[in-house]
């Protein structure tokens, strides 16, 4: 069996955002660190980046949506994990279903530390529930924060694919 890796694309490349679930469980590890890359899951997967999920706290974040019209190329991070910690990241992605990506829908920046292999898999977060901002559900500043750095990076390496 291969790998397993997550995309992300909001605030779940954040690292710190994984402690407080993590505490006291094998995902409190840093293993999932050693292979992390910027990555872009292509149109072909069909779906796009949207401001769509609302917190039960009160505020939305960004999500994805299946779109055949108009998805778009969607930039994140590609890290791996153990499959002992997918329980981890399905309990802090509340609200959120777990979906699988397949391999040819997925390119890698040049410069990750790792490439991925028959038998990986790869997962990405999609919200259960589309409901998008408003004035008593704002943006939440640590997810366009999240969501900008990726942009930027990819940018930088002149890659951008846009929003």
């Amino acid at each position: 069996m291969g790998g397993v890796f997550i995309f992300g694309y909001g605030s779940i490349i954040n690292k710190s955002t994984h402690k407080a679930w993590a505490s006291g469980t094998s995902a409190a590890s840093e293993t999932h660190a050693s292979c992390a890359g910027v990555a872009t899951v292509r149109r072909s997967f069909g779906y796009k980046r949207s401001w769509n999920f609302r917190s039960s706290t009160g505020f939305t974040a960004l999500g994805v949506n299946k779109s055949s019209v108009e998805s778009t190329d969607i930039n994140g991070i590609l890290y791996q994990v153990h499959e002992s910690e997918l329980p981890g990241f399905d309990l802090r992605e509340v609200g959120y279903d777990r979906i699988a990506v397949e391999l040819h829908h997925v390119d890698l920046h040049p410069e990750a530390n790792f490439t991925l292999e028959e038998g990986d898999r790869v997962w990405i977060y999609v919200p259960q529930v589309e409901q998008f901002a408003d004035e008593n559900h704002p943006l939440v500043s640590a997810a366009v924060h999240s969501s900008l750095y990726v942009e930027m990076f990819r940018a930088d390496a002149g890659l951008y694919a846009g929003l």
